[in-house]
């Protein structure tokens, strides 16, 4: 875009003055947390020796832009803490990295979408001009499913794995018409989730149970931007039925499409609401040992290595969060 041919961009490079120059290095966008990103860069930089570009994801840094401006701080031109995702632009870029990106990493969930065309762009940008040293760089490619509820749902049903009936709605009257199609009845004998399509841990997500709170809930997200723009607003909402059952977490670490899990959770959520509407608050989450009886690890970690793959998701950490239901489906 003329826009990025305009904009300077300048990678913030991160290595060790106690170790040999690296050859080899990872770029991790948006690394804020003291417990994740920055931790992800000091292990990288001092325990294994590589380098790292700390990336501002262009909507962080979009934020931090107009922030600055509202503090009447000096003007830092966050932007160019960002990276190109076209040549000329991205080719300068790489070429002032003193080592070779064999990964992208991303902390914020905002900036995961640019994350993914970064390491696209890169890695084609490599395989062109052979580029990179001999180093492959190890990404999972461009996949709006990953992020995306409606889709992830549907590819991971596709490939068999059994996921909560759902259907899109454009605006509130369609919403309630469908809730009606999901057994919503006025008695409230039944419930649904109300979800945006793309959003961020249970921002705006509500149990419905009445066409009057389905309603609601539908015209608060359209009213909304969807998460991670600054000036997109939502045309859809998702519905799905409501699962009843205990929620796990499950952390996976992904090589070249081999899975590890690393920590299953179970967590315990309580409402705020006085009705006890919207059950989505955390109270407490604790971790489950895989040879705990009590749990159904074995199948726990099956169906969420099966959306893995069917996610086309091969390298990098994951977080996936299911329901069990009381039948243990």
């Amino acid at each position: 875009s003329k826009h990025e041919h305009e904009q300077k961009y300048i990678p913030i490079i991160v290595t060790s003055d106690s170790l040999p120059p690296p050859e080899r290095g990872i770029i991790i966008v948006d690394p804020f947390s003291p417990f994740h990103g920055e931790v992800l860069i000091d292990r990288a930089v001092h325990d294994y020796g590589v380098g790292v570009v700390r990336v501002l994801s262009p909507y962080m840094a979009r934020g931090f832009q107009k922030n600055s401006r509202i503090a009447g701080e000096d003007e830092v031109d966050y932007h160019a803490r960002t990276a190109p995702l076209t040549d000329p632009e991205l080719s300068k870029w790489l070429t002032s990295i003193p080592f070779s990106i064999v990964a992208v990493l991303c902390e914020s969930d905002s900036g995961l979408d640019y994350a993914e065309r970064l390491a696209v762009a890169i890695d084609k940008h490599g395989q062109k001009n052979s580029f990179q040293g001999g180093h492959r760089l190890l990404q999972n490619g461009y996949n709006v499913a990953r992020r995306d509820k409606f889709e992830m749902n549907r590819v991971c049903n596709e490939a068999g794995a059994p996921t909560a009936k759902q259907a899109l709605c454009v605006s509130p009257q369609d919403a309630v018409d469908k809730s009606i199609e999901f057994g919503l009845v006025s008695s409230g004998s039944t419930a649904v989730i109300i979800k945006p399509r793309r959003g961020v841990a249970s921002d705006r997500v509500s149990l419905c149970r009445t066409p009057e709170e389905v309603e609601t809930a539908t015209d608060d997200i359209l009213s909304a931007m969807v998460f991670g723009t600054h000036e997109t607003q939502h045309n859809t909402i998702l519905m799905q039925e409501y699962v009843p059952g205990s929620e796990y977490a499950v952390d996976v670490v992904s090589k070249d499409g081999v899975h590890k899990t690393a920590a299953i959770w179970i967590y315990d959520r309580t409402s705020t609401a006085e009705d006890g509407s919207n059950p989505f608050a955390y109270t407490s989450g604790k971790l489950v040992s895989s040879d705990d009886p009590r749990y159904p690890t074995d199948d726990i970690v099956n169906y969420v290595t099966s959306c893995l793959d069917a996610l086309e998701v091969h390298w990098g950490m994951s977080h996936t969060e299911i329901k069990v239901t009381p039948n243990g489906e």
